[in-house]
């Protein structure tokens, strides 16, 4: 599939290409596809990120060589809703004019925000629209945020969210949990979805040979959010600790190391020399922690909105060939998990004998290693991802 030397793609992001997550999931895809189609990336940064010249220069300059246009606005966060109305403004006259001044043959809409405007310009230009929808925003902040889902503001989104689905050519979900929901439920014809998850560069993200440790290494990623009950992991870990106390629990995390340990504390760690706590975001020494690690272990909260959800740790830690511990929060996980990647376990009333033999046996084998290595690559690595997305344009434009 060879790119028009006219048309173009404009990919709208509310989340910056200078943020970790918007560098993995949405640069590394417009870079990646630069080759099918013309890019406009157009996203929104934060000042505290535009002060680092030289990441934007590097960005630039990426992009540049991709031959992709990479329009960037600041992003306003306080007051929240009138932040959020000002930059839907400005999103709004940007967008209008690129219609108006450009060839723009699809519009790449990763989120929900950023379509409150598409909604009525999709009634005055002739567009193909990709709604990335990613999740359950809406029951996201509901479930996460204490939004009422009688309020206003979730009802709002909810109807954005039902004119989305209607409107958009082609959908993009991170679960099969949801794209059933979204079929059976929402009444979504289901050639219009495709399920992609949320892939990691396999060419960052490599398996790195240790040395044997007698010592069982459990590792965290992530905030300590609402998402996530991080005190169920310690919990674990201290169960865990009472069978086999070779065992250490390392937590990469941009939270506070005190605010961390305090949890520790609160929860029965009176010494926490057996929990350290890191912050990293060079992507390489992220690379080299996770490679560390026997196993991941998370406890993401189970709700409604979860069932669309897949972190993106899954597939960064899997592609090191580190299997994971987690519950079932959704069919995909388990299905995932349970291919030989890990255990899925309740964290309240499991076997910690049969945990630790499972973990022990990793140690010695390299058959988990493997499994885990082979699901990364058929389920989350770029490549895949990358085909996938080629495929949705090549029908868009096909048609």
């Amino acid at each position: 599939m060879l790119k028009n030397s006219t048309k173009k793609t404009l990919y709208l992001s509310y989340d910056g290409v200078l943020e970790p997550l918007g560098s993995s999931q949405v640069l590394n895809y417009v870079l990646g596809m630069s080759k099918i189609s013309n890019f406009i990336l157009y996203t929104f940064e934060k000042i505290s990120d535009l002060k680092d010249k030289k990441r934007v220069d590097e960005i630039e300059e990426q992009a540049k060589s991709c031959g992709v246009i990479w329009k960037k606005s600041i992003y306003h966060h306080k007051p929240t809703t009138l932040a959020t109305i000002y930059d839907l403004i400005i999103l709004s006259w940007n967008v209008l004019c690129m219609l108006i001044c450009q060839e723009i043959e699809t519009i790449h809409l990763r989120g929900y925000l950023l379509g409150i405007p598409l909604l009525f310009f999709r009634n005055l230009f002739s567009f193909n629209l990709i709604f990335d929808m990613r999740g359950f925003w809406a029951d996201e902040k509901a479930d996460r945020a204490g939004w009422n889902k009688n309020g206003q503001k979730y009802m709002f989104f909810k109807r954005l969210e039902k004119k989305l689905l209607n409107k958009a050519d082609k959908i993009i979900t991170l679960t099969t949990n949801s794209k059933r929901i979204l079929v059976e439920t929402h009444g979504v014809a289901s050639r219009k979805i495709e399920v992609i998850r949320t892939c990691a560069d396999e060419q960052l993200f490599i398996k790195q040979p240790k040395p044997y440790q007698k010592e069982i290494k459990f590792g965290y990623l992530g905030t300590l959010d609402t998402a996530y009950d991080f005190k169920k992991v310690l919990q674990f870990f201290k169960k865990f600790h009472s069978i086999n106390q070779d065992c250490s629990l390392d937590v990469y995390s941009a939270n506070n190391k005190d605010y961390v340990y305090s949890i520790a504390r609160e929860n029965g760690f009176k010494q926490v020399d057996k929990i350290s706590v890191n912050f990293v975001r060079d992507k390489e020494k992220l690379v080299n922690a996770i490679n560390s690690f026997d196993v991941c272990i998370f406890y993401l909260n189970e709700n409604y909105s979860v069932k669309a959800s897949m972190p993106t740790k899954v597939g960064e830690v899997l592609m090191c060939g580190v299997p994971i511990i987690c519950n079932k929060f959704n069919e995909d996980i388990e299905e995932i998990i349970n291919s030989g990647c890990g255990m899925v376990c309740n964290f309240d009333n499991d076997d910690m004998q049969k945990i630790n033999q499972f973990l022990l046996q990793n140690k010695k084998s390299k058959e988990i290693e493997e499994n885990c290595l082979l699901v990364a690559s058929q389920e989350f690595s770029l490549n895949t991802g990358l085909k996938l997305y080629t495929s949705i344009y090549k029908d868009l434009t096909d048609e």
